[in-house]
């Protein structure tokens, strides 16, 4: 399989990170085709909102990725992640479906008895993570009790864990679960986990795992 990583943002560390729980989930011929258009975030975290024009170039991403023989994208960035979600009504047509990395982990964190701390470094990652969460709750008629925690200036890997245990101690120190809202934090996680003593989901595992339940899914149909 070949699958595309779709980034507005990100490290050398990140795509190595996400490149690995790729294949760790998805096997270890899966190939992959990076493409990413930092501007984008950019636009998003100045407005706070997704920018017509910048949706626009989202979706030349999307298609590029079907154009280069990806069978399965991922939109990795949170921030935008309603854009993917979008276009759950084309995938079936598109015969390469589009992922929002974040979708099910959402949908896990809302089933969760508790409550939840939600945390990230970007103010419209947080916003759209905790929107979504809500709205899974919503669905299943389930109500949600969460904290939202934004890191500021976190996002450099040496000091974001430190960074999480505090202000998780500090601001809610009654969660029974940890939301991370970006795939970049996912590399603390285990740490955090540990210190914390509390369960925390991360999306990059959640997203993998979407695109390989989607693709068993439409082989089973081709049967």
């Amino acid at each position: 399989m070949k699958v595309g990583l779709i980034y507005t943002v990100s490290t050398s560390a990140m795509r190595q990170y996400m490149e690995t729980r790729m294949r760790a989930i998805l096997g270890e011929e899966t190939q992959c085709l990076v493409l990413a258009k930092p501007e984008i975030l950019g636009e998003v975290t100045r407005t706070g909102e997704i920018p017509p024009d910048a949706v626009r170039r989202l979706l030349k991403l999307y298609l590029h990725a079907m154009d280069e023989g990806c069978e399965a994208i991922l939109n990795v960035c949170s921030s935008v992640s309603p854009i993917a979600e979008a276009m759950d009504a084309l995938n079936p047509y598109l015969g390469a479906p589009v992922v929002s990395i974040d979708a099910a982990m959402c949908a896990k964190a809302a089933t969760m008895d508790g409550p939840l701390a939600v945390v990230a470094t970007l103010q419209t990652a947080l916003i759209s993570t905790a929107n979504r969460i809500a709205s899974c709750a919503r669905r299943v008629g389930r109500e949600t009790n969460m904290t939202q925690i934004l890191i500021e200036g976190g996002f450099a890997s040496e000091t974001l864990k430190e960074a999480i245990l505090e202000s998780v101690r500090a601001q809610a120190g009654d969660a029974r679960a940890v939301v991370f809202s970006q795939a970049s934090m996912a590399t603390v996680a285990e740490n955090v986990q540990k210190e914390l003593g509390l369960p925390v989901l991360t999306s990059p595992d959640f997203g993998f795992r979407e695109i390989k339940r989607l693709k068993m899914q439409q082989a089973n149909k081709n049967k």
